[in-house]
């Protein structure tokens, strides 16, 4: 179980965001060749090359409108992964600065794993950080959630980024996650009005050293209500699938999650990764154990082309 801890995170991986984010480009290498797993395990080394425009999605466009969602895990064993996703964000953005256009919008928005320290619903996007080890802050005054086209996107990044620590240690990513994308939140009176759209491609960035899923020693007295987000990988795909219009195209899931017990975590990450999965070659895993997330990063970079590519418009 996750005890509280220093969070750290760092102004790193700010520069990633601002340019994943940016498109979708075109890549040297098929990203369904052999050398690419659907685990993010052993892979080709990266080999990409610089594009000159975006892959033609269905429409005969570009790569369309992107939204972002960061589902941080904010319990107190989650400090040492922190460490290693800021010191591997700056290769990712090299990277995708060399080959990838500019996105026409991106929406970047935060939610923890648990109910967050400043009062909001657990399903609001993050705008004000407190609790130990937090920016404390009022980090996004104008609204819940941040575009690449702020001037000051970096610096409001990085302010609600840094969520903190002592969350609980029931962690329920799904329930983030689901209520963060739901049509009440992100309806025009809602608390996150505006941030998914019908017509952009969703990515969804899972870290999490623990699965979701109810815990034999769960104390639901202690946290309030049930333990776990409740359903199973299918129900939670199907809802995010049936988000995006029934096209599961339109959606891209990375997530870094524990894939062996012992290493720095007891609870192997099983529900997460099958949710992750059920999107197919949108869906990639890689371990939250690893010394350095450098590769995994690597490895995804073709998923973004494929998730351009196969994009499906909604209907006009």
């Amino acid at each position: 179980m996750n005890r509280p801890i220093a969070l750290l995170v760092a102004a790193a991986p700010l520069a990633v965001i601002a340019l994943t984010l940016a498109a979708c480009g075109s890549s040297a290498r098929d990203p369904n060749a052999a050398g690419r797993l659907p685990d993010g395990g052993a892979a080709a080394t990266s080999d990409f090359v610089p594009s000159e425009a975006g892959p033609a999605s269905a429409d005969g466009g570009v790569c369309p409108n992107v939204d972002v969602l960061f589902v941080v895990d904010n319990s107190g064993s989650m400090a040492d992964k922190q460490a290693r996703l800021a010191q591997s964000f700056p290769g990712f953005a090299a990277a995708l600065q060399k080959r990838l256009p500019a996105a026409k919008s991106v929406h970047v928005g935060v939610v923890s794993t648990s109910a967050y320290y400043a009062g909001a619903p657990q399903e609001c996007l993050i705008r004000k950080t407190e609790g130990p080890s937090s920016s404390a802050s009022q980090c996004l005054p104008a609204g819940a959630f941040l575009t690449t086209a702020e001037s000051d996107f970096a610096s409001r990044f990085a302010c609600v980024a840094k969520v903190g620590a002592g969350g609980d240690d029931d962690e329920t990513p799904m329930k983030s996650l689901l209520g963060a994308l739901s049509d009440k939140t992100n309806a025009p009176s809602g608390c996150n009005a505006g941030f998914s759209r019908r017509d952009a491609l969703l990515i969804v960035v899972l870290i999490t050293d623990e699965d979701d899923v109810r815990e034999s020693d769960c104390d639901p007295t202690t946290f309030s209500g049930t333990c776990g987000s409740g359903g199973d990988p299918d129900a939670w795909a199907q809802t995010v699938i049936a988000h995006k219009g029934g096209h599961k195209e339109n959606v891209l899931v990375l997530s870094l999650v524990s894939k062996k017990s012992g290493d720095c975590s007891n609870v192997i990450g099983a529900n997460v990764s099958a949710f992750t999965h059920r999107f197919g070659q949108n869906g990639f895993v890689g371990d939250v154990c690893s010394a350095t997330y450098d590769k995994f990063f690597e490895d995804a970079l073709p998923l973004f082309d494929q998730a351009c590519t196969t994009f499906v418009p909604p209907p006009k």
